[in-house]
């Protein structure tokens, strides 16, 4: 369904799904698979011709090597004849005549126009064989090549597609990362956490300056008891404690009659 929606949408952001680069990239492997085992049918088919070629040769050789042996033997049964005619005072012209001596004669006449033949098509099967078998191994290196790419084509593709799931999962993480960031920077928040300091602050100098800060008041008066006690206790190690409580002494007793000047 992806990949027939690739000619109805957006295109590109299309590609950017994964699975659908997944499968365009196996298609297109599928596609230089088929082609390559085509090629590789056409160099079997090439290299079938070869091997029959080198069978032809073979026969041919064969029969080329059975018609020198005839040729050899027609030879050798004309020269027996030929001697024993001329032992017997024969001509040449009568040994030409001589009926075996003719069949030995056509029969090498008639090989070696055969020979000839079989020499020119080995030949050309020799030059055949040689620039077909050329042929074959330069699409099989070829098709070595090819398969080496299609190899390391399939090994891309796996690793392109895993590639965009960790590229497709890493903008994921970054666009929710940047939207946490958003929020944790959020304008109308850090207003209204700077207005509740504000207001904190106002409250406080605005108790301390009518004198309502309780808080500052007790502590006020708790400093002022400490102090006091503390002073009423070094008195008391002074020996003075109690001073301030007792009356003023009387005034000393006339000073006796006797102890006044005259």
């Amino acid at each position: 369904m992806k990949i027939s929606s690739l000619f109805t949408t957006d295109r590109k952001k299309l590609l950017e799904d994964p699975e659908v680069a997944g499968e365009v990239m196996r298609v297109a492997i599928e596609k230089q698979v088929a082609e390559f085992q085509q090629h590789q049918n056409a160099v079997a088919d090439l290299l079938a011709i070869v091997i029959g070629k080198k069978k032809d040769l073979a026969r041919l050789m064969k029969e080329k090597g059975e018609l020198e042996e005839e040729c050899e033997g027609a030879v050798a049964v004309a020269k027996e004849i030929a001697a024993k005619m001329q032992a017997a005072g024969k001509s040449v012209e009568e040994i030409q005549a001589d009926p075996e001596y003719m069949e030995a004669l056509t029969a090498y006449q008639d090989n070696q126009s055969t020979l000839t033949e079989k020499n020119a098509r080995i030949t050309d099967l020799q030059a055949s064989i040689a620039a077909k078998t050329e042929d074959g191994e330069k699409h099989k290196l070829m098709l070595q090549k090819v398969q080496r790419e299609i190899q390391a084509l399939k090994e891309k593709a796996a690793a392109t597609k895993s590639e965009m799931y960790a590229n497709r999962a890493l903008t994921d993480v970054n666009q929710r990362l940047s939207k946490m960031s958003e929020r944790g920077s959020d304008k109308a928040l850090e207003e209204v956490f700077a207005i509740a300091d504000g207001l904190e602050a106002k409250a406080q100098v605005t108790g301390e300056i009518a004198g309502n800060d309780t808080t500052v008041a007790r502590e006020k008066f708790k400093a002022k008891a400490q102090a006091s006690k503390a002073n009423d206790a070094f008195a008391g190690l002074v020996g003075i404690a109690a001073a301030k409580d007792k009356a003023p002494a009387a005034p000393a007793a006339a000073e006796k009659a006797g102890d006044r000047l005259p």
